[in-house]
C-alpha cells in the first residue's frame, strides 16, 4: 500500500491509473498504469514512462515496450501501429538505450555500435546519427534513445506510412521544453536536406498537441518535440 501511494502521489488522479497485484506464490508485485482519459496523452504518457523509470518497473526484455509507449504517445494517438526492427545481428533491446545525460547515452551508443558489429554502412550512419544529435542537446536528466527503425501503419491497412531512422525521448522533462525527438539521417552528401524533407512529410502523423522544429546536421536531420502550453 505505501508503494502504491509513493507512485500515486506522481500521477494526475484524475486522468492516469495505477494499481498493483501480487502473485499467487506472493514473490512478485506486478504493477499496472491506464488512461483514463485522452485530454494530454502526450504529458500523462511521459509521467507514467518516468515513474516506471524511477520505480525501476521495468526488466531488460521489457525496455522496448517504454520506447513503444512513448513513440505511440507522440503520434495521433491509436490511428496507429509500429514495427520495431533492429540491426542484423544486433537484439531489439540492445537498441534501446536509457541512461542520464545526452552526452553519456551519446558515448554508450557509440561504444556499443561501430563497424565490427554493425556492416550495413547506411545502417551505422543512423545509429551514429543519433549519437550525434544527442551530442548537441545539453540536457542531464533522464534519457530513453531507441537506435533502431521503427514504421508506422494505420490499423486496418497493411502499407507503411511513415519511417523514423532514430527516436530520443525525455521522460523527466517539464512541460515547455523539448521532450521528444525524430532522428532521420540518409547517408549521402547533403543528405540533411533529404532528412529534413522526410522529417516534414511526418508532421501530419503527429499530435495535435505538440509544437515542431526540425533542426539540420550533417547528412542527417532531428525534429524537436514540445507539448503545447
Amino acid at each position: 500500500m505505501s508503494y502504491d501511494k509513493s507512485v500515486l502521489k506522481f500521477l494526475p488522479a484524475s486522468r492516469v491509473l495505477f494499481g498493483t497485484q501480487v502473485s499467487q506464490n506472493l514473490r512478485k508485485v506486478y504493477s499496472a498504469f491506464g488512461l483514463a482519459s485522452k485530454q494530454q496523452i502526450c504529458k500523462d504518457c511521459q509521467t507514467i514512462i518516468n515513474r516506471s523509470i524511477v520505480e525501476r518497473m521495468y526488466s531488460e526484455n521489457e525496455k522496448i515496450d517504454l520506447v513503444k509507449y512513448a513513440i505511440k504517445s507522440i503520434y495521433r494517438y491509436n490511428e496507429f501501429f509500429f514495427n520495431m526492427s533492429a540491426p542484423e545481428g544486433i537484439d531489439l533491446k540492445e537498441c534501446v538505450l536509457i541512461g542520464n545525460g545526452c552526452k553519456s547515452v551519446a558515448k554508450k551508443i557509440r561504444q556499443s555500435f561501430t563497424n565490427e558489429n554493425i556492416k550495413d554502412l547506411d545502417k551505422l550512419h543512423e545509429i551514429l546519427s543519433c549519437a550525434a544529435v544527442l551530442e548537441k542537446i545539453s540536457y542531464s536528466g533522464s534519457v530513453i534513445c531507441f537506435v533502431g527503425g521503427i514504421k508506422a501503419s494505420e490499423y486496418n491497412k497493411t502499407s507503411k506510412l511513415d519511417e523514423l531512422d532514430g527516436f530520443i525521448y525525455f521522460p523527466s522533462r517539464e512541460k515547455g521544453n523539448v521532450f521528444a525527438t525524430i532522428v532521420e539521417a540518409k547517408n549521402y552528401n547533403g543528405g540533411e536536406n533529404d532528412a529534413e524533407k522526410q522529417l516534414i512529410e511526418t508532421i501530419p502523423f503527429l499530435s495535435a498537441e505538440l509544437e515542431h522544429n526540425i533542426v539540420p546536421l550533417t547528412k542527417c536531420a532531428y525534429m524537436e518535440l514540445t507539448i503545447k502550453e
